[in-house]
């Protein structure tokens, strides 16, 4: 009840403080769309393909990000609204039944001294540091920075280079409890550095909730995210790094290849604790031409658990984007993929790995 009152409180405070009325004149709009097709051969092996046997499968279809929407703005009012198509219920194209998704849909105030933000989109800790298409998301679910479900409701302050939001808490983690309790938003804040050529952004984020069993005993997950993102534009060539730190980053809702997930260990809860890096490097040739290589993986561990069992994955990537006229995109990719061992599935612990080579296609239009 203390924990409740408080955070009430400090959002009656936060209302008072930051509340307004807009009376906005006709914004202006700018509408805008991006097609985009996979077409890609996928060789995986039978541990990877969990299936026994070796598997090769053409992926043919349009891509998962294709997406349309619109920029408003009027005065200190400027707002987002972006849909895409999306495979929701398993079917081979993700638009063979006309699935959509809300991608993006906000409002931001420019108050002056900074920016209040309210909607869903990304989260402060949100890193795209590969321009990979074939993952959806570059080489992200393999370092771990950002959610599973990308954009995500929130509250969000600016000030400058200073990001502070305060977010739906994710709780999608099922233990067979009763019931869930959460009192505080997930907290997120980013803080970027401006040292030309060299920028960096350094960011991080908390939540906990309890987990409520059947007798109405409760028992805390707490989960954290610490990360620092470098990037250099050196003429032509460029280089970004990234390294994190993460406990139970899956209760925190981190979109992962490896199990980060507090464990039950039938009294209480073990945490795990994982780190992530990534390493991209790319030279642009010419407005028409750029290539890049990348390197992405992940490690979790949870030290509380017998036999301290761990789970591994790494890629690494080559592409080449070839823009022949503005707005179109054809990049050939080349990927492996290696899961490596995971302690988590049992005595026979490599989950394989896959190649993956094709070409991604886009054409943007506004």
């Amino acid at each position: 009840m203390k924990k409740i009152t408080l955070f009430l409180a400090c959002l009656a405070a936060f209302a008072m403080v930051f509340g307004f009325t807009v009376t906005a004149a006709m914004a202006d709009a700018d509408l805008y769309g991006s097609i985009r097709f996979r077409t890609y051969w996928v060789d995986k092996d039978k541990n990877y393909s969990g299936t026994g046997f070796d598997d090769e499968d053409l992926d043919w279809r349009i891509g998962y990000l294709s997406r349309w929407g619109v920029n408003y703005k009027s005065g200190d009012i400027k707002g987002k609204m972006e849909l895409d198509t999306r495979d929701q219920d398993g079917d081979e194209g993700s638009s063979e039944i006309g699935d959509i998704r809300v991608r993006h849909l906000y409002g931001e105030w420019d108050f002056g001294s900074g920016k209040l933000l309210i909607g869903q989109t990304f989260n402060p800790c949100t890193v795209y540091a590969s321009g990979l298409g074939y993952f959806s998301g570059g080489l992200q679910k393999f370092h771990s920075t950002g959610l599973k479900y990308f954009r995500t409701s929130q509250i969000r302050l600016t000030f400058d280079k200073l990001m502070i939001a305060f977010l739906t808490p994710d709780t999608e983690q099922d233990y067979a409890q009763a019931d869930i309790d959460t009192t505080f938003p997930r907290i997120e804040a980013r803080y970027s550095f401006n040292f030309d050529p060299i920028k960096l952004d350094v960011m991080g984020g908390y939540q906990t909730y309890d987990v409520v069993d059947a007798l109405d005993h409760e028992e805390s997950i707490d989960s954290y995210f610490v990360g620092l993102y470098a990037q250099a534009n050196l003429g032509a060539a460029y280089v970004k790094g990234l390294l994190n730190y993460r406990q139970n980053g899956g209760n925190y809702g981190l979109w992962s290849v490896v199990n980060e997930r507090a464990q039950w260990n039938g009294n209480d809860f073990d945490d795990c604790e994982a780190f992530g890096y990534s390493a991209v490097v790319g030279y642009k040739f010419s407005d028409k031409v750029t290539v890049e290589a990348s390197v992405a993986g992940s490690s979790a561990e949870n030290t509380d658990m017998a036999g301290d069992p761990e789970d591994d994955a790494v890629a690494y990537s080559f592409h080449v984007k070839y823009s022949p006229a503005p707005g179109v995109i054809i990049q050939p990719e080349f990927i492996y993929d290696d899961r490596q061992e995971s302690d988590f599935i049992g005595p026979d612990d490599d989950q394989g790995d896959a190649y993956i080579f094709g070409v991604f296609w886009m054409i943007n239009f506004k």
